[in-house]
């Protein structure tokens, strides 16, 4: 018998939100997507079916101007913070460090394990 952690644990999920325009989270001009790294994510506050509700607060510590599901970083290390929030539970900043690749796409997962909310980065080749 799996314990409420195992279990949430398994149940951890991707938040995959499609056709919304990406935010440019660098200085300059736009650039072509082999020069560029791609999170997708939240488009504000979204709520799972595990009743999570979470957001992508700030990039390299700025403040993002607006909310997309899709994010465009420049190759190198970022900081991406995560608000989350459950029923009965404070809500909470989860912050993930990346080193990215250009040509790369990046998904925010985010679960629950032991009442509390927690994201991972994780990189899908394109």
């Amino acid at each position: 018998m799996k314990s409420s952690a195992e279990a949430a644990f398994a149940s951890v999920m991707a938040i995959l939100i499609s056709g919304c325009a990406a935010t440019q989270a660098y200085d300059g001009p736009p650039r072509s997507r082999e020069q560029i790294a791609v999170i997708t994510g939240m488009s504000g506050w979204e709520i799972t079916n595990m009743g999570i509700a979470a957001r992508v607060t700030r990039i390299d510590g700025k403040e993002l101007a607006e909310a997309s599901s899709k994010i465009e970083v420049l190759p190198g290390k970022h900081e991406i913070e995560v608000e989350c929030w459950m029923q009965r539970v404070p809500k909470s900043t989860n912050v993930n460090s990346i080193d990215a690749e250009a040509g790369v796409d990046y998904l925010i997962f985010i679960g629950a394990k032991d009442g509390k909310c927690f994201t991972r980065i994780l990189n899908k080749r394109r």
